[in-house]
């Protein structure tokens, strides 16, 4: 999610989470994180964060990856995820502003 200062912020769908999670995300967004991303409907989103923890989390990848194949994924989990495929990047839980952002 990493974008100067002078760029627009990456359109991010979130997957699997909440009402409240997400909007702490979307706060989470703006403050720690710099506004180096926004929370967007899945049919604006440039990239996709996944709670793989939820109850149909491994189902919504999976789904995701059918519909929207070329699109980056974050994968956020309280497990570490051994990922080596293109488009996915693993987030260890609780996100962390600088691990966010990287991302």
């Amino acid at each position: 999610m990493k974008q100067d200062s002078s760029a627009s912020p990456l359109r991010l769908a979130v997957l699997g989470l909440d009402s409240r999670t997400e909007n702490l995300f979307r706060m989470f967004f703006r403050g720690p994180c710099q506004n180096s991303a926004t929370v967007v409907s899945n049919d604006y989103a440039e990239a996709t964060l996944i709670d793989l923890d939820a109850p149909q989390g491994k189902v919504l990848l999976q789904q995701h990856r059918e519909s929207h194949p070329q699109r980056t994924i974050i994968l956020l989990s309280i497990n570490e995820l051994a990922r080596s495929e293109p488009n996915v990047v693993f987030v260890k839980k609780p996100a962390q502003a600088q691990t966010m952002m990287k991302a």
